[in-house]
């Protein structure tokens, strides 16, 4: 017997995703993955073709209704929410409409750019003028840092006078405060050091 099928098959579940920590962003190296199924379970002519970040995906693979594309992020790629397009037929050859829209999830957004503070202060609790300046044994010192253009960062590692700091702020926010009170086997350096290292949600290190 011969099935007359004239019906253009469609798509019922599309998402995409990515390995980075933060599966809604990708950095450069970040393996992203675009998922889908044909609707009412209809098989698919392999292979469905697929661009992802205007690029051929790196690798296809699936069968019947279930597909999956990868691709691995490239410096040369355009920063921002991760484009694709996906091509498909049925098994008797009809073309179902391209689809560059997820239908479940959150988009990726692409960023490998590396994050900077405008602004990392130092002060103290002491009070003696000029206040804010100086500090004793028993005194908390306050280093707080807000990224360039309020970007969003992960939560940062700061050290003050060689310590591990206490971190206090919102992951995804730009601005963090650490803390830190002194003790007297602290060094004696007459100026008090600190450092930061930070991330923004993507994981570039600033």
């Amino acid at each position: 017997s011969v099935t007359y099928d004239r019906q253009a098959p469609t798509l019922s579940d599309v998402s995409i995703s990515t390995n980075n920590t933060n599966s809604a962003f990708a950095k450069e190296g970040s393996i992203i993955t675009l998922a889908f199924t044909a609707a009412n379970t209809e098989n698919l002519l392999a292979d469905p073709t697929v661009t992802i970040l205007g690029n051929n995906a790196d690798a296809v693979s699936g069968s019947g209704a279930s597909w999956t594309a990868t691709y691995t992020a490239l410096e040369t790629d355009t920063e921002g929410t991760v484009p694709f397009t996906i091509d498909f037929f049925d098994y008797s050859g009809n073309a179902g409409t391209r689809v560059t829209a997820i239908m479940d999830g959150d988009d990726v957004i692409f960023d490998m750019s590396k994050p900077t503070l405008a602004t990392a202060s130092i002060t103290s609790s002491n009070d003696n003028a000029p206040t804010g300046t100086l500090a004793k044994v028993g005194d908390v010192i306050t280093v707080t840092i807000t990224a360039t253009n309020d970007e969003g960062l992960r939560e940062p590692e700061i050290t003050i006078a060689g310590n591990d700091a206490i971190i206090a702020g919102n992951e995804g926010q730009p601005t963090f405060t650490a803390t830190y009170q002194m003790q007297s086997s602290d060094a004696t350096a007459d100026a008090i050091a600190f450092t930061v290292d930070f991330l923004d949600l993507a994981g570039n290190a600033g």
